[in-house]
């Protein structure tokens, strides 16, 4: 999305261009997310983003419309990650900042220009959960993005992992999550940590735009959005600030000289290395997972070394549980320990 060519007016003369809101390609756009939104579509239909955008980007070519620029907003970042909703919500704070006098949904001046169907546009990024009953499409659709490119964690495994939510579609390692993901690209966790403190930076912006716009009347602190990006925020921030390198012991050659550490980083003997901690024993035994995956996809050691990361999170008495489940009834009657 090229930002500078969308921050401009409509043209001198109107500034926001005409109303929009009853045109078909309006409606398209509408029909297209109230399609998705409803409950029974949710998870089965997924929305076509790159439609959403296309539509959205043929409205801004006549319209500055606050529900045009959300959805090319929600659009964007899914269709860009972070640096899409990034300038998503920056082409909002633009709107807001420039136009807010002149831009659609109009301002009702026999209404004390009351600004309640703007603010609740803005509750599609980022709902009142006190008060709302439906389902933010938007969030749901945000914790799909992945945390970084060449792995395949979602914002949502990092909300389960740290206990924010409850569920996920498929089973998570914990230790091998966090010892793939202390791994990722230096560079990609500088520019994440960016681009949220960014996004987040903007968001504090528009709130304050509006009060001022509506004389400390009204404000829209988008405190649902805020809360998920803080916590990635947080996490990306927990990655700097304790990367991870594999380094030998400090040890003495043959002239009894001490040698500084040295860092494997990409060098690492695979013949010679062996495990600090549990964590990287985990991630070795997840890494041979994925090369038998990639090279030998017949063979079936991934399954066994599947079972073993299962069995390496379990008690004893899970594990009986997984190896027979009868077992533990069978202990329990030999102690004379009630089943119920």
């Amino acid at each position: 999305m090229e930002l500078d060519f969308l921050t401009v007016f409509v043209s001198d003369e109107n500034k926001a261009g005409k109303d929009e809101e009853y045109s078909v390609l309006y409606m398209d756009m509408e029909n297209l997310i109230n399609e998705t939104s409803q409950v029974e579509n949710i998870g089965n239909k997924p929305l076509d983003y790159k439609k959403l955008e296309n539509i959205c980007l043929e409205l801004w070519k006549t319209t500055r419309d606050l529900r045009v620029a959300v959805y090319l907003t929600f659009a964007q970042s899914q269709l860009n990650g972070l640096r899409g909703l990034y300038e998503g919500v920056s082409l909002v704070e633009w709107l807001i900042v420039n136009l807010w006098e002149e831009m659609y949904p109009a301002l009702d001046p026999e209404d004390d220009k009351d600004p309640t169907e703007r603010l609740n546009i803005l509750q599609i990024l980022s709902p009142n959960m006190m008060q709302s009953q439906g389902i933010s499409l938007f969030l749901i659709a945000l914790r799909d993005i992945k945390l970084f490119k060449e792995l395949s964690y979602t914002l949502r495994d990092l909300l389960f992992v740290q206990g924010e939510i409850e569920s996920v579609s498929h089973d998570i390692n914990t230790s091998v999550f966090y010892n793939e993901t202390r791994m990722a690209s230096k560079n990609e966790i500088e520019e994440n940590i960016s681009l949220l403190n960014m996004i987040l930076s903007v968001l504090e912006h528009i709130d304050s735009v509006i009060y001022e716009k509506t004389y400390q009347n009204y404000s829209f602190s988008f405190d649902a959005l805020k809360r998920d990006l803080t916590i990635l925020l947080k996490f990306y921030n927990s990655l700097q600030s304790n990367e991870v390198t594999f380094n030998s012991e400090e040890f003495v050659d043959e002239n009894n000289q001490k040698e500084s550490k040295i860092a494997l980083g990409n060098c690492l003997d695979i013949n010679t290395y062996i495990p600090q901690n549990r964590q990287e024993s985990l991630l070795l035994v997840q890494r041979s997972i994925e090369y038998f995956r990639k090279y030998e996809p017949t063979n079936p050691a991934p399954f066994l070394l599947e079972r073993a990361l299962r069995i390496a999170e379990m008690n004893f008495i899970d594990l009986l549980k997984d190896i027979e489940p009868s077992y533990v009834d069978r202990i329990k009657d030999v102690l004379g320990v009630s089943k119920e």
